[in-house]
């Protein structure tokens, strides 16, 4: 990965935005290094507009914009990155359509995906969740511990995410998360 993105990734704090409130407050103290737009049943063009008004109303603080799953809009709305979750596209074809220029992450929950991510292109990972979050009830929180495995089985970024605030933030860089990405942990500060 390039100099520029490999920075742009260490000691990052991501908005994941899943609704219509922004986390302004936190963007404008520059808090917030990147915003992932996460929409999971929006239409293209919703997205898109989404992304529209976000790049217009914060273009003087020069936030990346995600998108997450959505490679159709990513591409449409030139977002400056892509994050891709269980059952997306191939990496490799998402770059070919991409280009070299979008940064492209992907989740895993093991060392066996975190290797296979990063074989297949992806610029950065993210685990999780590393502690107990409502967004997923189904899968058992991994922790600090599998976190730590996880980062040493790969040389990419790896960004944390899963019940992650401002409060445990801290505890979570230390253990060698080159970011972390929060929903609630936004909303509520």
């Amino acid at each position: 990965m390039n100099s520029k993105k490999n920075q742009f990734l260490k000691s990052s704090i991501c908005a994941i935005v899943d609704r219509n409130t922004l986390p302004e407050r936190l963007i404008r103290t520059k808090k917030i290094t990147y915003i992932q737009i996460r929409k999971k049943n929006a239409t293209s063009i919703s997205l898109m507009k989404k992304i529209k008004t976000i790049k217009k109303k914060f273009r003087a603080y020069n936030i990346p914009i995600f998108v997450n799953d959505r490679i159709d809009v990513a591409a449409a709305a030139n977002t400056d990155g892509l994050h891709m979750g269980k059952g997306d596209m191939d990496i490799s074809l998402a770059r070919r359509i991409l280009g070299k220029g979008c940064v492209i992450g992907k989740t895993v929950r093991n060392q066996k995906e975190a290797r296979i991510a990063q074989k297949d292109g992806a610029d950065y990972i993210s685990i999780g969740p590393i502690f107990k979050t409502p967004f997923k009830k189904k899968i058992k929180s991994k922790g600090l511990a599998v976190f730590k495995k996880v980062k040493k089985t790969v040389n990419i970024p790896v960004i944390a995410i899963g019940g992650i605030t401002f409060s445990n933030m801290n505890k979570v860089i230390a253990s060698g998360a080159d970011g972390v990405a929060m929903i609630r942990g936004v909303v509520k500060k």
